[in-house]
């Protein structure tokens, strides 16, 4: 802001003078939800926040919709075997495999384990495993042991799409999360404890807390505990 020399430069700041910020607004207090802190910023463009749907939204293309249905119809007819009121009669789960860093990548034996325990107790949901295109050997190993539908997905707008048009999302914490928000859709996300600011914005579902050194250490047990519960209170 400083360096193009933006004549208004809107930021946060505490006691001290801003070095940078011309029009300062309360500084975050880093224990609300950060789109709370977050609103202050448009006070300056005579935004009253109390006025205002906070919630954020994706919009998708019709295209872009009809290819997720039709990977949901192919995710269907995995658990069905031609059994149409199980096809219709089933919500549907989306699992995102990948995270923005190793250490927030849960292993993919744990994920197996837990897709498992809640494949034996909703047999007929059809689910579909996604991640990123470099972690397309992950996805089909979790996706073949679950009978789940590996979904390629190129790009971000892809892996949108499939949010948007599942019933309920299982992701470590990344971008999934928050689309998941934008679309309102009931989530289990595995949150690093100190970064629980940043989970899904007003969305129903399950927050994972950890506080392990890395998420790997976190056990499958409880992950299959909160799944279970998202499952029961939003998958009838």
């Amino acid at each position: 802001m400083y360096a193009g020399r933006a004549r208004f430069r809107v930021g946060a700041h505490g006691s001290k003078k801003p070095r940078i910020y011309n029009v300062a607004v309360p500084e975050w207090n880093r224990v609300d939800h950060y789109i709370e802190g977050s609103k202050q910023l448009a006070v300056p463009f005579g935004v009253n926040p109390a006025n205002v749907d906070w919630q954020p939204e994706i919009f998708l293309s019709l295209e872009e919709r009809a290819r997720a249905d039709e990977m949901w119809k192919e995710a269907k007819s995995l658990i069905s075997f031609g059994n149409a009121e199980a096809e219709a009669g089933s919500k549907t789960l989306l699992v995102n495999l990948s995270a923005s860093e190793p250490k927030r990548r849960w292993p993919d034996g744990k994920f197996i384990v837990t897709l498992q325990s809640a494949r034996a107790r909703f047999p007929n949901m059809p689910m579909i495993v996604m991640g990123l295109p470099s972690e397309w050997a992950s996805v089909q190993k979790v996706a073949n042991a679950v009978r789940a539908l590996p979904a390629e997905t190129p790009e971000l707008r892809d892996a949108f799409a499939l949010v948007g048009t599942a019933d309920m999302v299982f992701t470590p914490d990344t971008s999934i999360s928050h689309a998941a928000s934008a679309f309102r859709k009931p989530s289990l996300v595995l949150l690093k404890r100190e970064h629980r600011p940043y989970a899904p914005y007003n969305t129903p579902g399950e927050i994972v807390a950890w506080n392990e050194e890395e998420i790997q250490q976190l056990p499958h047990e409880r992950v299959a505990k909160a799944l279970g519960k998202l499952l029961t209170d939003f998958g009838g």
